[in-house]
């Protein structure tokens, strides 16, 4: 099993449906290509160029405290040569900074269907946005 260190971005936005459930959407981007070996469950299997690969997904995720976040979710991981399907797991850690904004480290393992896993590590900052309106007398 070979491993690889790459950068990429992500962009979430969750509704919090109530205090403890959010469910939103989860994007990624690799800044890299590279090559992956497909599994096929045959003897000899594919390799194939992921160019710069985009990831999709719908997540859901629950605060069993208040600090901390269980997430999971499924989506679609897109690149030129070929799509996967896919799902993740994952816990995230968030602080909360005045202003309604937060910090948090996220560790999160996706997995790729019939081709690659890969573990992620993320350091994020979020901004709650209110979509009450706000009436001035």
């Amino acid at each position: 099993m070979k491993s690889l260190r790459s950068a990429a971005l992500g962009l979430n936005a969750n509704y919090w449906v109530f205090d403890k459930l959010a469910l939103g959407v989860h994007s990624d981007m690799i800044f890299e290509s590279f090559i992956i070996e497909e599994k096929n469950g045959e003897e000899e299997n594919n390799f194939i160029e992921r160019e710069y690969p985009i990831s999709i997904n719908a997540v859901a995720t629950y605060k069993p405290l208040h600090s901390l976040g269980l997430l999971a979710g499924v989506g679609k991981e897109f690149s030129k040569e070929k799509d996967f399907s896919m799902f993740l797991v994952g816990a995230e850690y968030m602080v909360e900074i005045p202003h309604d904004w937060e910090l948090g480290l996220s560790a999160t393992y996706e997995v790729k269907h019939d081709a690659y896993d890969t573990f992620v590590i993320g350091l994020g900052i979020t901004k709650f946005l209110s979509l009450e309106k706000k009436h001035h007398l």
